[in-house]
């Protein structure tokens, strides 16, 4: 089954003012596939040749899909797959070279000096301490059209309390996954907001953010490193929410809006 997100108004932060002229309007969107997180774990354990541990218990947990949310996914830790952060990345730009979109190529220019924002950091230590023990972290995300058209910095400055950036590895995973996210060139552009980098190697400050791509043919992808201050109508930040599990399965059933629930296995 396909869905196509609803764009949904966004209530933004007491920072809302900055950066106002960064924003374009935009009808770009994208198509994704409803898949369950257990089908999502299994095609990572295959793409990574490994079996990600989750603990008994997560088979009785359930999380709250967030309104601004394209649904749940599952994502690994980078440190169940490198020592750092840059290495997991150099590891999935691998394999999505190898394997994403089967026959087309994906073209990468590396952003330089790639680093996780502060934010990205703190939220994923967040959701890590509710999903102790998890080699797989299962978070509420929306893959751009919540914030298409706006500057990485603006994106930024209007995130909601619970909403942080994704960054190349937990978008990369997402791909993985849902490869018909970039089946074609109109689709959304998926800015990184979760990551910084430099501009150009040797320049100093971290004013870039990554970015994947689809050039017309729909044919090769490309990663690189845009200015957090350029926007456009073709792209949107990526992002994620916290969304703390519910044990007790009956919970939802009190519930008016079931829906908004999603079992993990």
């Amino acid at each position: 089954m396909l869905i196509m997100p609803e764009v949904k108004t966004f209530i933004s932060s007491t920072q809302a003012e900055k950066f106002p002229a960064e924003e374009v309007e935009s009808e770009h969107s994208y198509w994704i596939s409803e898949r369950s997180l257990a089908a999502q774990v299994k095609k990572l354990g295959e793409i990574f040749g490994r079996d990600f541990f989750l603990p008994d218990e997560a088979r009785s947990y359930v999380y709250e899909v967030p309104k601004n949310a394209d649904g749940m996914f599952a994502i690994p830790r980078w440190e169940s797959i490198a020592s750092t952060y840059g290495d997991a990345v150099e590891m999935l730009i691998a394999i999505l070279e190898k394997q994403l979109f089967g026959g087309k190529f994906l073209i990468t220019r590396e952003p330089h000096m790639l680093q996780e924002s502060e934010r990205t950091r703190r939220a994923l230590e967040a959701i890590s301490s509710e999903q102790k023990d998890f080699q797989i972290l299962f978070v509420p995300a929306q893959l751009g059209v919540l914030h298409r058209g706006r500057s990485v910095r603006r994106v930024r400055e209007l995130l909601g309390p619970d909403e942080f950036g994704l960054g190349v590895f937990q978008a990369g995973c997402i791909l993985l996954t849902h490869p018909e996210r970039f089946n074609e060139y109109k689709n959304l552009f998926l800015d990184c907001a979760g990551d910084e980098c430099l501009p150009d190697e040797g320049e100093n400050g971290f004013a870039s953010s990554p970015v994947f791509d689809l050039d017309k043919q729909g044919r090769m992808v490309s990663l690189y490193g845009i200015r957090n201050s350029q926007y456009h109508r073709h792209c949107g930040s990526a992002t994620g929410f916290i969304s703390r599990p519910i044990r007790n399965f009956g919970v939802i059933h009190q519930t008016d809006n079931p829906n908004l629930f999603q079992k993990i296995l």
